[in-house]
């Protein structure tokens, strides 16, 4: 059982998470952004330490013959889905310490009437998040759309949208990347 386990689940899992962020982990590495980078693998030390208490469970599950539980607990999306807003709350806390004012810097680039409003307990939105990968200088909008979790067409939609948000949008992007220099 648990190697059926590792080759249904957790493997594929794994595989899953490490490409969807790796390029983001290889962007920071290379460009020795070191106040990020530490954040990061405390994540994936998090996340191989979760995937390991789901083996245990799994395992001790599939023993006392309770099959339709495994089962369930495969098929669903919810261990990704924690792990990437783990991986999100992550980042947000790391961008946001070295670029505090960076919400306020954004909507002073947006047209009053279309600022974006953050939602309680919210740090950055996913309109936030892409612009603060660009902030950082990665702007490849295939790489985006991988750690976002999108396809490059929606990646695409929301910069464009955004551009039509700005009091200036043929130099929006230009400005996002001076922000606090």
């Amino acid at each position: 059982w648990p190697n059926l386990v590792r080759k249904k689940f957790f493997d594929p899992f794994l595989s899953t998470f490490f490409l969807r962020f790796y390029p983001l982990y290889v962007y920071l590495c290379l460009e020795d952004r070191i106040t990020i980078r530490p954040e990061f693998l405390s994540l994936c030390l998090q996340y191989m330490d979760r995937m390991r208490q789901f083996s245990l469970s799994a395992c001790s599950k599939l023993a006392a013959g309770k099959t339709d539980e495994v089962t369930r607990m495969l098929q669903g999306d919810s261990l990704m889905n924690e792990q990437t807003e783990a991986f999100f709350s992550v980042f947000d806390d790391a961008f946001l310490n070295i670029y505090p004012t960076f919400v306020r810097d954004v909507n002073a680039l947006l047209q009053p009437d279309k600022r974006i409003e953050l939602r309680d307990g919210e740090r950055l939105n996913t309109d936030l998040r892409i612009l603060a990968f660009m902030r950082m200088g990665l702007e490849d909008s295939g790489c985006i759309a991988q750690i976002q979790g999108y396809s490059v067409n929606t990646i695409y939609a929301y910069r464009n949208k955004l551009r039509n948000r700005a009091i200036n949008r043929d130099s929006f992007e230009e400005d996002i990347m001076k922000i606090d220099l």
